[in-house]
């Protein structure tokens, strides 16, 4: 299969899902809910923001600004879709952007959202890098994954390989809470999002969609093949989900 019908293949599987990554609503809010009350005017960068279900929470949730930043453009496009349904557009500015070379001044932001994005950075890398951007005392929260024992020995062999192949970057908890603490943040809250979390708004949708693609490329080994690709990561899922899982970071610069 050549690149660009590996591409389409890809974009479909994506297209109009919830989320790009495990989360929900409920849980958008429980982190916001630990800042506490919040003045009016603040300005908001959602980094990988993706199609924005959680940039519309913040937008709903939030009097000020939110810059929703994403290198996606079909992403973009919905979120804008889904932002004007929502009534909250005029409340959000969409950037095409990488997070690695965002260009904004230092300082710029009250709150830096991450959900299910930071591991792109790293967590480390992420943390270190996108402190620049707060404001005094500003917060930064980020959704990441996280092995949930600390003895590698306790995890199965067959998951741990496979998510050394496919996120080599993954921490256990507790040195990610480490790391928090090494480069200055106070961490107000950490905790894990619900299995739901996965099934509602990512893997479900996932899972039916690679599903009807299967039908649609039916005579197609290297599209089958790929396709069948998308829902090894679920199946993992669902035989380990105890050995680790996706961890709010509520943390303010000191």
């Amino acid at each position: 299969m050549d690149d660009r019908m590996s591409d389409i293949i890809t974009e479909e599987m994506f297209m109009n899902l919830p989320r790009e990554g495990p989360g929900d609503n409920e849980e958008t809010r429980r982190a916001l809910s630990v800042l506490g009350f919040l003045p009016r005017g603040l300005k908001v960068l959602d980094i990988g923001c993706g199609p924005g279900e959680q940039t519309i929470e913040l937008a709903r949730k939030i009097n000020g600004r939110i810059t929703a930043l994403d290198i996606n453009q079909m992403f973009l496009n919905e979120l804008k879709r889904r932002a004007k349904f929502a009534g909250v557009l005029e409340k959000i500015d969409v950037i095409n952007g990488s997070m690695f070379s965002m260009g904004f001044p230092d300082a710029s932001f009250d709150i830096v959202w991450a959900e299910a994005a930071i591991y792109i950075m790293g967590f480390e890398n992420g943390l270190r890098e996108w402190r620049k951007l707060l404001k005094s005392g500003g917060y930064i929260v980020v959704s990441d994954m996280c092995w949930s024992r600390d003895d590698m020995d306790d995890i199965p062999d067959e998951i741990r390989s496979f998510w050394e192949k496919e996120a080599p970057g993954m921490n256990t908890l507790s040195t990610n809470k480490t790391i928090v603490e090494k480069l200055g943040y106070k961490l107000l809250d950490c905790f894990m999002i619900p299995e739901s979390a996965w099934w509602k708004n990512y893997y479900g949708p996932l899972e039916e969609r690679i599903g009807q693609l299967k039908k649609k490329y039916s005579d197609q080994l290297e599209a089958i093949e790929l396709l069948d690709n998308g829902l090894v990561e679920i199946e993992m899922f669902r035989k380990y989900s105890e050995y680790y899982g996706y961890y709010f970071f509520v943390m303010q610069a000191e």
